[in-house]
This record gives structure tokens, C-alpha cells and sequence, in this order.
């Protein structure tokens, strides 16, 4: 399993709803629309999936996957912005 960092931009509430749904099942944090979770590839894939199809023109998800080196977190979360998966 890998830390990743979820988020997304979701105009319709009906649709806001299914995508909180769907990520408060797989993390163990968040801040509004921002979830942290661990995830395996085929999780992480199968997530981009069902959230793509939420979207409507205008709206976002973003999946980042997180550094799984150790790292003190103070308001922070380092990330590395080579596995950035856009959907949007």
C-alpha cells in the first residue's frame, strides 16, 4: 500500500455526496475535501474510475501519491509531482 492524498472540486451536491462516500470507505483523514488514504494501484486505479464518472464539465478529482519515506508532517504533506493523476 502507498500513501496518497485525494481531492476534488464538485459542483453538484448529489454528485459531492457519491465522492465523499466513496473516499470517507478508503481514508483515515480529511479536511472538507481533501482525504489521505493508503492505497494499492489497483485501489488507486479502481478510485480514478468511479470518480471519473461523477464528473460533469468543470469539475475536479485529483489523486497524489504521496512520499512513503518517513517525514515529520507539520501542516504539510510532501508530494511528489511526478504521480499526479488529474481528472478534470
Amino acid at each position: 500500500m502507498q500513501p496518497y492524498i485525494a481531492c476534488y472540486d464538485i459542483s453538484c451536491s448529489r454528485l459531492r455526496k457519491r465522492a465523499l462516500t466513496e473516499l470517507l470507505d478508503i481514508s483515515h483523514s480529511r479536511q472538507y475535501s481533501v482525504f489521505e488514504c493508503n492505497l494499492t494501484e489497483l485501489q488507486a486505479q479502481t478510485l480514478k474510475d468511479k470518480l471519473s464518472s461523477l464528473l460533469e464539465p468543470g469539475d475536479s478529482f485529483m489523486l497524489f501519491k504521496a512520499r512513503s519515506s518517513p517525514a515529520i508532517r507539520l501542516g504539510a504533506v510532501y508530494v511528489d509531482l511526478l504521480d499526479i493523476g488529474y481528472l478534470g
